[in-house]
């Protein structure tokens, strides 16, 4: 027997985050397929490895030549590196291999609902904490719905 297991797609109302914001929704993809959520998985593993490579070469720079420094210089000497990295790195937004998935996720509502690369950027640069919000409802409608499954 052959079964068609349709997209399950949850409407997320946006005036939880902002009650501004009543009568719009973010939909949501709540049963995507097993390929889907390894590539999500794999995306998170490449951008953690990328980060703490990338943080790694920051943060610890080559030994210099010469004589050992003291353990407690040494220790001063590597908050201040840390220090004027803090300062000279601006903080990166969200990657956008990460939006381009959230986007998979969320492009099943009506058209006017639809969102592309641009304008989550844009709206991560108006209100961070939106974005963010967003992105943990999407998490919290997909456990909802596996926890609805299991109850039946």
């Amino acid at each position: 027997m052959k079964i068609n297991i349709p997209k399950v797609v949850i409407p997320v109302e946006l005036s939880a985050y902002a009650p501004e914001l009543a009568g719009q929704c973010l939909y949501v993809w709540v049963n995507p397929p097993k390929q889907t959520l390894q590539a999500y998985d794999q995306l998170v593993t490449d951008l953690q490895t990328q980060e703490l490579g990338a943080a790694k070469e920051k943060l610890f720079p080559q030994k210099q030549e010469g004589a050992e420094m003291a353990p407690l210089r040494k220790a001063f000497e590597l908050m201040q590196h840390w220090l004027r990295i803090k300062k000279e790195q601006p903080t990166e937004g969200i990657d956008h291999r990460l939006l381009t998935w959230f986007i998979e996720i969320w492009n099943h509502g009506p058209a006017e609902s639809r969102w592309d690369v641009d304008e989550l950027l844009e709206l991560e640069a108006q209100d961070p904490s939106f974005l963010s919000w967003m992105i943990a409802q999407t998490w919290q409608a997909r456990a909802e719905h596996i926890e609805r499954k299991k109850k039946t």
